[in-house]
């Protein structure tokens, strides 16, 4: 599944000065997280008490923010990509019991008043050769920040605890 608001990649930014220098970019999301922070706390409380659920939300760190504003790989398909585009300065997660539970999580989403752009559910339906099995939801906070939420399977999460990544 794709987008769900009609804009390109390089229209989507976060509410940053793009003038600024990149580490006062960066100083701008970490306050756009801490503003977000306890909505979505609320939010995953929510939720978790609703299906039994796991949650937990992590911030990038900043010079993990600047490296990938800048990587090569990122840059070849997107030279217009920098600190105001990063959409997971800020995230969070909720480890699924099963897979029955993201259509009602992702109606969940929408309730709360995020804005979805982005799904990605071909992890899900498809793992790779690891054998990940995630979705992920890029979204707009109401403050304009762009963040990540992610949903693994718990079968995933049980092969990170064994040091194994790889679901036979």
């Amino acid at each position: 599944m794709g987008k769900l608001i009609d804009q390109d990649d390089e229209h989507v930014v976060n509410p940053i000065d793009r003038g600024a220098k990149e580490e006062d970019k960066v100083k701008e999301l970490r306050r756009l997280s801490l503003e977000n922070e306890p909505t979505v706390k609320e939010f995953l409380e929510k939720l978790d008490s609703k299906y039994g659920t796991e949650s937990k939300t992590s911030f990038k760190e900043p010079e993990k923010i600047l490296e990938k504003a800048s990587r090569p790989s990122i840059r070849a398909d997107k030279p217009w990509h920098y600190v105001e585009l990063v959409r997971d300065s800020f995230r969070f997660k909720t480890v699924l019991e099963n897979i029955e539970q993201l259509p009602n999580i992702a109606e969940d989403l929408k309730e709360a008043g995020f804005t979805v752009i982005k799904i990605d559910t071909e992890k899900v339906l498809r793992p790779g050769f690891w054998g990940w099995r995630i979705a992920a939801f890029d979204l707009k906070m109401p403050n304009g920040q762009l963040v990540e939420y992610y949903l693994p399977l718990k079968e995933l999460e049980e092969a990170k605890k064994n040091g194994n990544h790889e679901l036979l």
